[in-house]
């Protein structure tokens, strides 16, 4: 179990998983069942591995005495739009702030009232309120960021005191692409490299 925990953490294909256990073998692991090399076998011990990562994030946002929320619509595949939701919270037994990454949700409701539903389902999932919820970042597009049909406008609307900003990745990348092409960035490249 904590190979295939391995694993799915590095972000190994599970095609591999007979070569892992010929390795853990060789190794000197001791009792590797033969079954643990079936790919059926394996999806099942990720699913159980996410239910357990599943519990202790839901224990960590609790014990946390402040939660912040950074979402964003992923539609890399023409089909599926989906939602990535990662969490900022202080683990109270490190003494430190944390970053959970991607919890990932099919999208169906585009809309900034339908990201923010299931933004709420999400957090109800995870047995946290949106009241719990001090901050949120997420893209500038209006269907997310917008003040009157945005994710953002539906979601303060629930909780009047959570800080929203937008991400500044997102910003970064948009200031980034504009100044790649300004006349101000091509003559600066044009100066410097010939000097």
């Amino acid at each position: 179990f904590k190979g295939v925990m391995w694993m799915s953490k590095e972000a190994l294909a599970m095609v591999k998983v007979e070569s892992f256990a010929e390795m853990l073998t060789a190794l000197g692991t001791p009792n590797v069942p033969k079954h643990y090399t079936n790919q059926t076998s394996v999806w099942w011990f990720v699913e159980a591995a996410a239910e357990v990562q599943l519990e202790d994030l839901k224990a960590k946002l609790k014990a946390s005495p402040s939660v912040g929320i950074s979402f964003d619509k992923l539609t890399d595949r023409s089909t599926i739009s989906e939602l990535v939701l990662c969490f900022h919270y202080i683990d109270v037994i490190q003494g430190e702030a944390k970053t959970a990454y991607g919890y990932l949700k099919e999208c169906n409701d585009g809309t900034g009232k339908g990201i923010a539903a299931l933004v709420v389902r999400i957090l109800e999932q995870l047995d946290i309120s949106m009241l719990d919820v001090f901050s949120g970042s997420t893209d500038g597009a209006s269907d997310m960021f917008g003040n009157d049909n945005g994710a953002k406008a539906s979601l303060i609307k629930q909780n009047p005191f959570a800080l929203f900003t937008a991400c500044l990745a997102h910003k970064g990348a948009l200031c980034s692409k504009n100044l790649y092409t300004s006349k101000w960035y091509l003559y600066y490249e044009y100066n410097n490299f010939y000097i």
